[in-house]
């Protein structure tokens, strides 16, 4: 298929010299022109996963300039290995499923792997169907009502309009899901990635986590949360509340950035501020603990250290 043929060039291409810039230039520009007159489905191997996808998804071509995206969050549900012997995870946001996989692979243990989207479901369903241990839900996460509005896909992410006026779209929080999928109801990693309705999310989330405590990643970016009334500090007062006091930052191509306690508001404003106004063109990604995973939170934190450091060194990051 041309398409794949395509794509095949561009993540080949080492970029050695000129010429191999000219070609992958060429190669994007080829792809950008196909991409106006269809959308292909496609499958291409990442990370040992054959996955299917539109042709569209830029997932391939940032993981060619950014071969960390996304790692963090397979390495982080596998670390919990250490000290629970299950830590069965929930994906909210799971798009076309190759992080409900990776955190499968990392863990063994079983994903329930959330998504809204009807293009991405249609994949979802397609990557994961080999999957025993993997489990997929199609719904809207967030508060028990039905609101105005749509969802809105581009180049592999999808993101709510809720100023559409003639669609409905029924949202659920996660208790009424886990109504449904008893089996998850102990999960220990929760992980959300719904391009800025993830702080919605967790505060409609607040019983569930307070009673499970499992460990949050979720993406965070102030140019998208702006959009649903959240102030975005104030989630972390909330977390604050219900026992979660430290976290791992990463900026959005899942290299870590630094540590936290999410008593320092002084902190988080500076995260917020300097993450504000990007147009989503970087943004952060953190993973908070409960306190009582505390000394799970201090291994981590030196495992990931020395990942990168180590990658640095050879790697010249």
């Amino acid at each position: 298929m041309l398409e794949e043929l395509i794509l095949k060039s561009i993540l080949n291409n080492h970029l050695r010299n000129k010429l191999d810039i000219i070609k992958y230039r060429t190669c994007l520009k080829f792809r950008k022109f196909l991409l106006k007159k269809r959308d292909k489905e496609i499958k291409v191997r990442i990370k040992n996963i054959l996955l299917y996808m539109p042709f569209s998804h830029d997932l391939p071509i940032i993981l060619k300039s950014y071969p960390f995206y996304s790692t963090n969050i397979e390495r982080l549900s596998g670390y919990l290995k250490i000290k629970y012997e299950d830590p069965r995870a929930i994906d909210i946001g799971a798009n076309i499923g190759d992080t409900a996989i990776s955190i499968y692979n990392s863990t063994n243990s079983p994903v329930l792997a959330i998504e809204c989207d009807p293009n991405f479901y249609y994949y979802l369903e397609k990557n994961t169907k080999n999957f025993e241990n993997i489990k997929i839900e199609k719904s809207f996460v967030g508060s028990n009502e039905i609101l105005d509005g749509e969802v809105i896909s581009n180049h592999g992410t999808s993101k709510l309009n809720l100023n559409k006026k003639n669609l409905k779209i029924k949202f659920e929080n996660i208790d009424k899901i886990l109504d449904r999928n008893r089996d998850f109801i102990n999960t220990k990693f929760f992980k959300i990635d719904t391009d800025g309705y993830d702080l919605k999310i967790i505060m409609n989330s607040l019983n569930f986590l307070s009673e499970r405590k499992p460990v949050i990643f979720f993406e965070y970016d102030p140019n998208l949360i702006k959009d649903h009334s959240i102030v975005n500090i104030d989630i972390f007062k909330k977390l604050l509340q219900i026992g979660y006091d430290k976290a791992l930052v990463y900026n959005n191509f899942g290299d870590y950035m630094i540590s936290i306690e999410l008593n320092n508001q002084e902190i988080l404003k500076d995260i917020n501020n300097y993450f504000f106004g990007r147009n989503s063109k970087i943004y952060c990604d953190i993973c908070v603990f409960h306190k009582n995973d505390n000394d799970i939170f201090n291994y981590i934190r030196e495992s990931e250290r020395n990942f990168f450091y180590k990658n640095r060194l050879v790697n010249k990051l």
